[in-house]
Formats: structure tokens, C-alpha cells, sequence
């Protein structure tokens, strides 16, 4: 389970069997968590009966049926942490300290750190086959799930900023964005492209230009 689901990000889930149009009104609170400290948790990952979130105090480990805490882990960082992805027992974070980490899912023990730009990550990490890919500012870097290292790194030839990469047949599809100030704030607005890449490589593919965003 990984942001969007799969590294596709459709956020369909197949084995979904319970919850239906039918059923879903009728859904009632079964527990809260207060584990947490400082800004609120990332978007919640769940997988073999435990909820991964991350937080400004680090990675969390909740029992799925009852909210209570199993583990707590720090980034490799020591920074806030941003939305788990989960992938064969591993957990994979990156943090507000430039870093990428993998984490064992059942006890958080570190098993390793990646340090793949001098910028913060913002994206979740995507899990595909067995590598990482993870966006930053301007740059995606790919690296390898078992040992943390870079495999390939991309910077947008136009400095723009990149969102949450998609992957599939092949290729990676990420969304960016140029912010264009006006000579008024009301004028302000964001030129928007998307970039497709060779998943092996990183080599650019094509970019489109859509124009002007919000």
C-alpha cells in the first residue's frame, strides 16, 4: 500500500469486499488516537493489521483494531515525517531533512538511510518492483528498495517543482509547476507541465507545457 495504492496511484483497492454504497452510511468511530505530537499526522498507510503514519515527532505504528500504539521511530533526519508507503515487510519515509529511510514494519527498526538532495522531500514515496522513487523541489531520484542507493536523479530542465510520480509500461509520469508572480498578488499564477521519463534510466522522455494553472 503506497499514496493513491499502487505505484499507478488509481486508488482502487480489489480486495476491498466489505464496504459498499450500500453499507458505507453506516460507518461509526471504533477508536481516536492521541499518539502523536506537534502538527497533525500524514494520511495513514495500513497494512498487516498495523496503520503507518508520519508525524513532526517521527514514524508511527498503530493496531489497526484498536489505535493503540505499537512503535515509534525517529527519521533519519530527526525531522517531521511525511506519508509512509509500505512494500514487502518494509516501510519507506522521507523526511523534512532531505532524507529517505526504510524501516522495518513490524519492530521500525532502521534498516537504512538515504540522503539524495539538499532539499526537503514533499512526495510520498512510490514503490515499484524494487526500486524507490521519491520527489523533491525539482528533482526525482530513484533508488534501489533493498540498500538505499541513488540509482538515477532527474531535475526538470525548467526548474519546475514536481508533485507524486506515476508509473506505468515503463514509463514515469510526474505533474510540475512554475510559480509566476504578478506584478499584483491577485495576478500570480503557476505555469504547469508534465513529464514522462524512462523508468530504468530517468531519461526524459517528453514534456508537455498545459499552461497556466491556479
Amino acid at each position: 500500500p503506497q499514496y493513491g495504492f499502487n505505484s499507478r496511484h488509481t486508488c482502487y483497492d480489489k480486495f476491498e469486499t466489505i464496504l459498499s454504497p450500500a453499507n458505507v452510511s453506516k460507518l461509526t468511530l471504533a477508536w481516536t488516537s492521541q499518539s502523536f505530537s506537534g502538527y497533525g499526522p500524514s494520511s495513514p498507510v495500513l497494512a498487516n493489521g498495523l496503520i503507518f503514519v508520519g508525524a513532526d515527532d517521527g514514524i508511527h505504528a498503530l493496531r489497526a483494531s484498536t489505535g493503540k500504539q505499537v512503535w515509534q521511530t525517529s527519521t533519519c533526519s530527526g525531522q517531521a515525517a511525511g506519508q509512509p508507503s509500505f512494500s514487502e515487510g518494509m516501510l519507506f519515509v522521507a523526511d523534512n531533512g532531505s532524507n529517505v529511510g526504510a524501516y522495518d514494519a513490524s519492530t521500525g527498526r532502521q534498516i537504512w538511510c538515504a540522503s539524495a538532495s539538499s532539499s526537503s522531500y514533499f512526495s510520498a514515496p512510490v514503490i515499484h518492483a524494487d526500486t524507490v522513487y521519491v520527489t523533491n523541489a525539482a528533482t526525482l531520484t530513484a533508488l534501489d528498495k533493498r540498500i538505499g542507493t541513488v540509482r538515477w536523479s532527474f531535475t526538470t530542465p525548467n526548474n519546475a517543482n514536481l508533485g507524486n510520480p506515476s508509473i506505468a509500461n515503463g514509463r514515469i509520469y510526474v505533474q510540475g509547476g512554475i510559480f509566476v508572480p504578478g506584478q499584483y498578488p491577485w495576478e500570480d499564477y503557476t505555469e504547469m507541465f508534465v513529464f514522462a521519463l524512462d523508468e530504468s534510466t530517468g531519461q526524459l522522455i517528453w514534456q508537455v507545457d498545459l499552461g497556466r494553472g491556479g
